[in-house]
Formats: structure tokens, C-alpha cells, sequence
């Protein structure tokens, strides 16, 4: 399995009521490697749809590029919410300039076969 976080786990993340919609897009406007690993670690919690959401999309604001494809590469594919899902693509979309993101792209619009995805690439 790839290594997705180059730090250690934030063992801290005790108190989830700190982070809010407005906590995670502030640490998605700012990047940096310990806002990215602090949201890899959040994505790993029981949370709501709604900061699940938010939390990809800050993830794929981020700055490293390798951790986002491994994050991608081990998440886009299981059991989560379309609307997370579709935050894998807008993410995949974003960076398509890099060929493995591109590639995330078609895999993802290929595996789910939704409507609502293929019109996010128009």
C-alpha cells in the first residue's frame, strides 16, 4: 500500500468538534504539510457527509502532489458518498495537467458511469 502521509499520524485529532466546515476550507486555503496530513487523518473519522465533503475538497487544495494521487488512488474506489466522490474528481479535473491525475479522471468517470460526473469534464 503507499505510503500516503510522510509524518506521523496525528494522534491528536480527539476533539472533532473543533473542525468545522469553516476550519477545514480555511486549512484548504492555506496549504501546507501539516494542514494536508491533519485532514488525511480527519478523512479516517466518523464524520458527517458534509465535512467529509469538505475535508476532500481541502485535501485537493493541497500542495503535494504524490500524497494527493496516493490519497485518490486508495479512497476513490470504496464506499463513500457521490458527494465525495465527486470531490475525488473535481480534484482528479484540477490537476489533470499531470498524467496520473488525468488517468484518475477517466478511471473514476468509468467506474461510477454517473451522469452528474461526466458533466463535471464538459
Amino acid at each position: 500500500m503507499p505510503i500516503i502521509s510522510k509524518n506521523k499520524p496525528y494522534s491528536f485529532i480527539k476533539n472533532l468538534e473543533f473542525y468545522t466546515i469553516k476550519r477545514i476550507k480555511d486549512m484548504g486555503s492555506h496549504p501546507s504539510q501539516d494542514h494536508l496530513n491533519e485532514l488525511l487523518e480527519l478523512f479516517k473519522q466518523d464524520l458527517s457527509i458534509d465535512l467529509k465533503r469538505e475535508i476532500a475538497s481541502s485535501i485537493g487544495r493541497q500542495l503535494d502532489d504524490d500524497i494527493i494521487y496516493n490519497f485518490l488512488k486508495q479512497e476513490a474506489f470504496k464506499e463513500h458518498y457521490m458527494e465525495v466522490v465527486y470531490q475525488f474528481l473535481r480534484t482528479a479535473l484540477y490537476k489533470s495537467k499531470d498524467m496520473r491525475f488525468a488517468k484518475s479522471c477517466d478511471d473514476l468517470l468509468q467506474y461510477y458511469q454517473n451522469e452528474n460526473m461526466q458533466k463535471m469534464k464538459q
